[in-house]
């Protein structure tokens, strides 16, 4: 009896403890909520957090909410296309349900905006192409010529080393 007791115990921690690490695991990496993968590109939005040390890529390009702060978004592994210039301030970056993209302090304070609020609904988008920024204007991503310059995106903010 005292056996039984004490095995139910053990499988009852070991189950516990599976539990939370499963979350614990769940609850790193890439953003998996307000998401849409596509051949493509990788959108979030509707108040879809990046937390540090959480990304979102397509092909070459990536978004990360670095673990110092600064929301970076790099192009072949180390070519840096643009910075929020947030480190040190900045814990989780938020694609907000009313369009603005924002990168907040641990406290709630805003650290660094994408300035495109007014735009509900509206994606963080990366591309394969390496093509990011804030889109909005309907269901599809804009369409974006494939080159180094693709000039003005109707319905887009575009992340590039000229914006920061």
């Amino acid at each position: 009896m005292k056996t039984t007791k004490t095995l139910r115990q053990i499988a009852l921690a070991t189950a516990t403890t599976a539990l939370a690490l499963a979350g614990t695991v769940a609850s790193t990496g890439t953003a998996e909520a307000a998401i849409e993968r596509a051949v493509d590109h990788v959108s979030i939005w509707d108040d879809e957090p990046l937390y540090q040390g959480w990304y979102i890529e397509s092909g070459s390009t990536w978004m990360i909410m670095q673990p110092d702060g600064n929301f970076v978004v790099y192009q072949y592994g180390t070519q840096v296309k643009m910075a929020s210039g947030t480190v040190g301030c900045g814990y989780k970056a938020v694609m907000q349900v009313d369009g603005n993209f924002v990168v907040y302090s641990a406290n709630g304070a805003a650290c660094w905006s994408s300035g495109t609020y007014g735009h509900p609904h509206a994606k963080l988008t990366v591309t394969a192409s390496g093509t990011s920024g804030v889109y909005w204007g309907g269901n599809d991503i804009p369409r974006i010529p494939h080159s180094s310059n693709p000039g003005p995106v109707p319905g887009a903010v575009l992340f590039s080393s000229d914006l920061y």
